[in-house]
């Protein structure tokens, strides 16, 4: 497993203290490799590991996020209660369908929660987290 690491020199520009930095070490290791492991023993779809593969994921991907916000949408629109029950299984299948589409590019999920996450560090100790483009 690998945990969530600050020892990039991107985020020591980061605006985070100490306390926020031990508690990231001591409390929030994240093991997203073994859920993207385990993951993988129930993905039976066409295309594995080829670009069909690929397509499979991120339309799953995209399909999965609409259905949130659907449901999002209706108690919105309704003024009803959010079915936070609901909603976290949607999220578990967005979560399902974003390690698959890692895998399907060759990348682990863990490392790519871990590139983003020192990404949004830097854009928010650069004064960068609003405005518009993936190179702020």
């Amino acid at each position: 497993m690998i945990p969530i690491t600050l020892n990039d020199p991107m985020v020591d520009k980061a605006i985070i203290t100490e306390n926020e930095k031990e508690f990231i070490h001591s409390h929030a290791t994240m093991y997203l490799d073994a859920y993207q492991y385990l993951a993988g023993k129930t993905a039976i779809y066409k295309g594995r590991g080829t670009i069909d593969g690929l397509a499979y994921c991120t339309l799953g991907l995209a399909g999965e996020a609409g259905e949130l916000c659907n449901k999002v949408k209706k108690a919105w629109g309704r003024g009803e209660k959010l079915d936070k029950e609901a909603l976290e299984k949607e999220l578990g299948d967005i979560l399902w369908y974003l390690s698959q589409a890692c895998f399907e590019i060759g990348a682990n999920l863990q490392g790519t929660a871990n590139k983003n996450l020192i990404k949004l560090l830097k854009r928010k100790a650069d004064g960068k987290l609003t405005g518009n483009g993936d190179n702020r």
